[in-house]
């Protein structure tokens, strides 16, 4: 590919594989890990320094919640850890995509090319030193060009084609958000070192680091400096209608707004243009105390050239884009008095700063800029976390996350990284005074620089005890108002049918044989040829096995649409809970969900029930018996990489800090391609006292397998859906056409323990029996969850008729009815929150349990 490059700035290729020849001790110690000292900032407590004057209603009411401000802001649970690491022997060079503004033609080259350039010269400096186990690192660069399309394209061949470790770039934020969503997806770490724009951070998108000061941090400096320090009121903005002109603006406008300082007057004006006049004079019409310039050097020129022309002697401040030389050489004697943001102090007297100046200019023939000086700095945090990891990205963005509330000291001075991984360190101020900019450091009026060693304590969020949430969920309770109890929206036929998504296919069939077991006991057991004179109620099922989600929705409409159910049972996915969440609120059809995720009930739909515990539930049970065994436990949760293990894993940590307690350790893996053996090794390395599987059933006995040799001493407990994995398997199982899998249980296995109903009735143990004399299995939580979804259901019809809104009436107001699975009530959110508690797994047969066969004498 050819580009087009400004004659002062030369490429020397499109791709690079750099050798290097340059000296470079300072940058050997600046790419190994954070720094041990060095300037930190000492802050209020809010997140990204955000000034207490900025702080939204600040005025009326402290805010409930901080923002970004906890050490799982950017967590990351995924399976990237375990991935086969590159093989050095098959690799010429260590490959890092760039991604950047190159071509002459596209105007924010100018700040590209510098990122180039500091890129480029940290890479060479970096194979001077041996490169990688003695393989060059190499840059594959590719042009951002101003087209989405073209952008994404760049960022898949890095991953896919060019199979490059990490990439860097690019300086503009729409590019950039393109990046993040593509790393979401293909898993690789970003550094990023030239983009203002403050939402990129504000994704959580858990694979990127940002360098270089933000528009947050320009725009909490410039209210500061104008409206505490200047003592002005009244202040118009100017602002280029662009991504870069409305994020910067949108910042200062509404710091200015809530320190009681609204701007009177926003003029915008493309980037194309070269007349003010007309914007100018609506400025000189406002009577202003001052004017902000939120755009670039080149128009910011004209504008001070145009304003004092029109006889306008306010001060000017502007962004960092402004402060450069061209500013100057464009509005001359019109720029004197300027005050604008600098992302650094280029005259300061650092050692390492200087170096770097003369390295560069030598190089290039330039003096470096800001974008040159991050890029440099940022390229060897970016190598210093490979060198460190070695050849993995997941390890490579665990060693980038480590700079979390820590400090980096390099050529563009000292940054230090929040817990979103963005630079907070205070900028810099910049005036024109007789032609040049002379600089100083920001200092805020609501805080200093700390010059002591870092506290990282400094930054943890403020804790808000004095204020109650202004509302909480469930405080109505999830109400239906709407249409649907009138007899003609009445279900017609003979024959009413209860829906039941469930897995009948793959890993998960088990399960699935065992709901339909359960089920079908339920509707002869309820009496449901009986419940409703003239009707006959049955069951419709539908398997949501399968690759998509898209097929979960088709299961869930041919439910309801094709066979007509009353009612819908969904399995304990929590994948089919929330499609099913879609389709019932669209459909107005009851939902029983045997999922234990907590967030599906808490989106306010009012067709939705939980048959069991949540997450929530779960989990607080757990701790509260490590906690009551009295001993410091060292504690691991392991769980898969999908939505039922990330809403699981949150769930325990949320628990452990309402209990005071430490979060455990959390493995996770990825559920189709499990890898066990790396995992036993991460167990070893912790040794746990207490091992936590929340697991699909499927992986629940490989896992056990293995535990009961290599931890025989670990108490393991189980939640309800990786109970499973031991309970639901036996021989007549494979009459409803499932393999059976069991899992050979050793006289040392640990003991295993599960949450259940704290109160053990005869109904349960009659069904235990019947159901163990049909299937060959002991039936788990969800076959007791389902046999109590149908009797509810038939129970519920009996009084609402065949109408699916008056079904949902009935099913609201259940309350203490006593089931196979416990007790059940709904509270206002649709949550069974009946107790729970945890108790020892029973493992032994059926004829060496007493209290069955007194059961079953009980049924006869």
């Amino acid at each position: 590919m050819h580009m087009r490059v400004r004659p002062s700035r030369k490429l020397a290729s499109t791709v690079f594989f750099l050798a290097a020849a340059l000296f470079c001790g300072l940058a050997a110690a600046q790419a190994n890990q954070p720094a041990a000292d060095a300037t930190t900032p000492a802050t209020s407590g809010t997140y990204a320094n955000m000034p207490m004057q900025a702080e939204p209603f600040h005025r009326f009411r402290k805010p409930y919640q901080q923002w970004y401000m906890d050490t799982r802001t950017l967590a990351y649970d995924g399976a990237a850890c375990s991935a086969p690491d590159g093989d050095m022997s098959q690799l010429k060079s260590i490959d890092i995509g760039f991604l950047g503004p190159l071509d002459a033609s596209n105007y924010d080259s100018q700040y590209g090319i510098p990122m180039l350039h500091g890129a480029q010269m940290a890479i060479d400096e970096a194979n001077a030193r041996g490169g990688y186990h003695g393989k060059p690192f190499a840059l594959r660069v590719h042009d951002d060009l101003p087209l989405w399309g073209a952008s994404s394209m760049a960022i898949v061949d890095m991953r896919v084609r060019e199979k490059d470790w990490a990439m860097f770039g690019s300086v503009d934020s729409s590019s950039t958000h393109i990046e993040l969503r593509a790393a979401l997806k293909l898993e690789i770490p970003i550094l990023d070192t030239a983009t203002n724009d403050p939402t990129v951070t504000e994704t959580r998108i858990p694979w990127l680091l940002h360098d270089f000061p933000d528009d947050r941090q320009q725009g909490y400096a410039l209210a500061d400096y104008i409206f505490n320090q200047l003592q002005l009121k009244n202040v118009g903005l100017l602002q280029v209608n662009n991504r870069y002109g409305r994020e910067g603006d949108h910042i200062f406008f509404e710091t200015a707004r809530r320190m009681g300082h609204q701007p009177p007057v926003v003029q915008k004006f493309l980037p194309s243009d070269t007349d003010f006049s007309v914007q100018v004079q609506v400025l000189k019409n406002a009577d202003l105390d001052g004017v902000v310039i939120w755009a670039d050097a080149r128009q910011a020129g004209l504008l001070l050239k145009q304003m004092r022309a029109l006889g306008m002697k306010q001060p000017v401040f502007a962004s960092s884009r402004v402060a450069y030389p061209q500013v100057v050489q464009i509005a001359g004697a019109a720029a004197e008095g300027l005050v604008a943001i600098s992302p650094l102090d280029p005259t300061r007297a650092d050692p390492a700063w200087q170096s770097f100046q003369k390295r560069y200019a030598a190089r290039f023939h330039e003096e470096p800029d800001a974008y040159a000086a991050y890029a440099f700095d940022g390229m060897n945090i970016l190598l210093g976390a490979i060198e460190q990891a070695g050849l993995n990205r997941g390890r490579i963005m665990d060693a980038l996350r480590a700079y979390e509330m820590k400090p980096y000291a390099g050529v563009s001075g000292t940054a230090f990284f929040d817990y979103a991984l963005n630079n907070i360190t205070p900028v810099t101020f910049a005036q024109v005074r007789n032609g040049k900019f002379v600089y100083w450091p920001e200092r805020r009026t609501d805080w200093k620089v700390n010059s002591q060693k870092p506290a990282t304590a400094t930054l943890r969020p403020r804790l808000r005890t004095d204020v109650a949430p202004y509302a909480s969920i469930g405080e109505q309770g999830a109400l239906y108002s709407g249409p649907g109890r009138e007899r003609s929206a009445d279900l017609t036929g003979k024959e009413i049918t209860i829906g039941i998504l469930a897995p009948l296919h793959g890993a998960r069939a088990n399960e699935g044989a065992a709901m339909l077991a359960a089920a079908r006991m339920a509707l002869r057991d309820s009496g449901a040829d009986a419940a409703l004179p003239g009707h006959r109620i049955t069951l419709a099922v539908q398997d949501e096995s399968g690759p998509s989600w898209a097929h979960i929705s088709d299961s869930l409409l041919h439910l309801v649409l094709q066979d007509q159910s009353i009612a819908i049972i969904t399995s304990e996915s929590g994948d089919a809970a929330h499609m099913g969440e879609q389709v019932v609120n669209r459909m107005g059809v009851p939902l029983l969900m045997l999922s234990s995720d907590a967030t599906a009930t808490e989106i306010n739909i009012p067709w939705v029930f939980r048959m069991g515990p949540s997450d929530a539930q779960q989990a607080r049970e757990f701790l509260r018996r490590v906690q009551a065994s009295g001993d410091p436990h060292r504690m691991v949760l392991i769980t898969q990489h999908d939505h039922d293990g990330r809403a699981a894993m949150a769930a325990v940590q949320q628990a452990a800090q309402s209990l005071n307690m430490p979060a455990p350790q959390v493995l996770t893996f990825d559920p189709m391609q499990p890898a066990y053996l790396y995992l036993m090794k991460q167990v070893q390395a912790d040794a746990p006292q207490t091992i936590l599987l929340w697991t699909h059933p499927q992986n629940t006995s490989a896992l056990l397998q293995v535990l009961q040799r290599q931890q025989p001493e670990a108490v393991m407990d189980l939640s309800q859906e990786a109970a499973q994995g031991i309970l639901v398997r036996g021989p007549k199982m494979n009459s409803v056409g499932v393999e059976s899998v069991s899992l050979q249980i050793s006289p040392a296995t640990p003991q295993l323990w599960t949450v259940s109903s704290p109160v053990r009735n005869p109904l349960q143990k009659s069904f235990a029996l019947r159901f163990r004399q049909q299937t060959g299995a002991a039936p788990n939580a969800a076959a007791e969850q389902i046999y109590d979804a149908v009797c509810l259901i038939v129970r519920s019809v009996q009084r609402s008729g065949a109408n699916r809104t008056r079904l949902r009436d009935q099913l609201e107001r259940i309350q203490n009815y006593r089931g196979v699975s416990g007790e059940i009530s709904f509270d206002n959110e649709g949550n069974n929150r009946s107790p729970v508690t945890v108790s020892p797994i029973h493992l032994q047969s059926a004829e060496a349990q007493p209290e069955l066969a007194a059961a079953s004498r009980e049924a006869q």
